[in-house]
Parts: structure tokens; sequence; C-alpha cells
């Protein structure tokens, strides 16, 4: 054996292990793109990284993309967030008879000592509040609406 063949088998030695420790780390990095993007499935993802890296690379191509991919519907227990933005109705007070305050008052009409709506049924702003806005701002008072005001 001259020098030669002693250099081919070290550099076929090197080639091996590289060519492995390139398989592993691409067996595991669909299980590891999963878990630093917090994916719900990120375990199964791992798993078929490893099964598509065993069978060839069949499924590997599948498991890469799983692992970007997340639904808006898969939280905890597969249930949508619920909406935080709602605010919560403080009780209503009751009366002397035990009747809240409200189904004393006329439809439409506020409680005593309860500002009015905010906004209209349309969801546009009411024209008090728009009035309101332009005495706060030195402006004199249309009777518009604040979308024709701006």
């Amino acid at each position: 054996m001259s020098g030669l063949d002693i250099f081919a088998w070290i550099v076929l030695g090197v080639l091996l292990i590289a060519a492995l420790v390139i398989w592993f780390v691409l067996a595991m990095l669909p299980g590891r793109i999963a878990r630093a993007r917090q994916h719900p499935q990120a375990d199964a993802v791992n798993v078929a990284g490893w099964l598509g890296a065993l069978f060839g690379g069949i499924f590997w191509p599948l498991a890469l993309v799983w692992a970007f991919y997340k639904s808006e519907a898969a939280q905890v227990g597969g249930v949508p967030e619920a909406d935080n933005t709602a605010v919560a109705k403080p009780p209503a007070s009751k009366t002397s008879t035990g009747k809240t305050a409200a189904a004393k008052t006329p439809a439409g009409k506020a409680p005593a000592g309860k500002p009015a709506a905010e906004k209209t049924s349309a969801g546009k702003p009411s024209a008090g509040k728009t009035t309101a806005r332009k005495k706060a701002a030195g402006k004199p008072p249309t009777g518009k609406t604040a979308e024709a005001d701006q």
C-alpha cells in the first residue's frame, strides 16, 4: 500500500463522515424549524422529518413544508383564541324593588347618570361627539359627522 492509497482511504473516510453529518442535520432540520416557530405539531413534524430521511427523502420535503405551515385554527386544544377586545359590561344596579335600572328606562335613552352612546347604529360617531370634538379644537360645529368634517 503506497502513500497515495492511504491518502485515498483518508479522503473516503472524511467524505463518509461528512455525508453522515449532513444526513443527520437534514433529518432533524424540519423538527428544529417547527420548534423554533412554536408549531402546534412540532413533535409530529420531527418524526416526519426522520421518517423522510430514513425512507430515502420521499417524505422529507413534506415535513419541511409542514414545519413552516401554521394554520390559524391550530391553537391550544384546537380552539382559536378568544377575542380579547370586548369590554366587559358593568353589572346593572338594582333598585329597591329588585329590578334592574335598565328595565325602567325607555328604549333608546341612557339611564340617569350614564353617558349617551358614543356611536350610532351605523357605527359612525354621533353628532354630539363631533360637536364636542370641534369645541375642544376651537372650531364651530357644523352638525356633520366626523368623516365629513375631516
